[in-house]
C-alpha cells in the first residue's frame, strides 16, 4: 500500500516476502533539508512477520493499534485531510493464508492507526444491501489484489473488483463500491453481486448504465482532471473464450 503525504513524502505499508507478510510503515523523504541524500524512516509497526491485528476501540487511534501483516494487494487511499486508509488484503493466521476485510485509517501526524469499519473476523463474504444506498452493515467483504484505488473530489473512497471471498474459492469481482468517510459507511454503486462476470461492452466511447468491465484484479487505474475513474487491463474474465486471461481493455467511469 502506497501513499504520498501533504509534505510530499512517500510512504508504504506492509507487503509480502516469499509467503510471509509485513506490518511495518515506512516513510521516504525525497528531499531532506538536513542532508544531500534521500532517507528512509521506519515509522510504525513491528519488524516481525505475520503479526495479527490489534483493533483497540473502533474509531479511536492508539499507539498499540495495528492492522497487522497484510500483503498481496491491500487497497489504499489518501483522503482530503491527508490521512491514509487501507482495506482488505492477504495475511497469514497461524500459518494459514486468509483474507481480511477491515477498514483502517492511519494518521501520519500522530503516527497511529484506528480501526474504522468492518468485522474482526476474516474471510467474510460481501454484504451488498441495496445498490446506491449506504448502510452500516454493507461491506465489500474480504478481498485483495488491487492496491491503490480512487479518492473522488468530494473525499469519498472507491474500489472496484479484485478477488473476493465468495464461495467457492476467491473468484474475480466486478463490483464498484464507495466509502463515505464522513458517515463511515459503504455503498454498492455499480456492477454485479455475482462473481466471475464477463464484460458488458456496449458501444465503444458511449456510456450506458448497463456497461461494466468484467471481473478482474491487478489492473492499472487513474483519476483524470475531471474526476472520472479509469482502469486498464488486468487479469480476469475474458469474455470471448469464457476463461481467465490477461486483459487489454480501457474503461472510464463517470461518477
Amino acid at each position: 500500500s502506497t501513499f504520498t503525504d501533504t509534505a510530499g513524502n512517500f510512504w508504504f505499508y506492509s507487503g509480502i516476502d516469499i509467503g510471509n507478510a509485513y506490518s511495518d510503515v515506512w516513510k521516504f523523504d525525497p528531499n531532506p533539508a538536513s542532508s544531500n541524500y534521500t532517507m528512509w524512516t521506519w515509522m510504525q509497526g513491528t519488524s516481525s512477520l505475520n503479526t495479527v491485528a490489534v483493533y483497540g476501540t473502533q474509531g479511536v487511534p492508539a499507539a498499540a493499534n495495528t492492522p497487522g501483516s497484510r500483503g498481496a494487494g491491500t487497497y489504499s487511499w489518501v483522503d482530503k485531510k491527508g490521512k491514509f486508509w487501507v482495506y482488505g488484503g492477504w495475511c497469514q493466521i497461524a500459518g494459514t493464508p486468509t483474507l481480511v476485510s477491515g477498514m483502517w485509517k492511519y494518521d501520519p501526524v500522530i503516527n497511529q492507526w484506528a480501526w474504522m469499519h468492518g468485522a474482526q473476523t476474516n474471510n467474510l463474504a460481501p454484504v451488498y444491501g441495496v445498490k446506491g444506498v449506504s448502510d452500516p452493515a454493507n461491506t465489500p467483504g474480504a478481498r485483495f489484489e488491487v492496491t491503490t484505488a480512487w479518492t473522488d473530489n468530494a473525499g469519498n473512497l472507491w474500489l472496484f473488483g479484485g478477488q473476493g471471498k465468495v464461495a467457492p474459492g476467491i473468484p474475480y469481482m466486478n463490483d464498484l463500491w464507495k466509502y463515505d468517510v464522513s458517515i463511515n459507511e459503504w455503498t454498492w454503486m455499480h456492477g454485479s453481486s455475482s462473481s466471475n462476470q464477463f464484460s458488458v461492452f456496449g458501444t465503444k466511447g458511449v456510456s450506458s448504465p448497463n456497461n461494466c468491465p468484467s471481473g478482474r484484479a491487478v489492473y492499472s487505474h487513474w483519476k483524470d482532471a475531471s474526476g472520472n475513474f479509469w482502469i486498464y487491463g488486468g487479469y480476469g474474465r475474458v469474455h470471448a473464450a469464457g476463461n481467465l486471461g490477461t486483459l487489454s481493455d480501457l474503461w472510464k467511469y463517470d461518477i
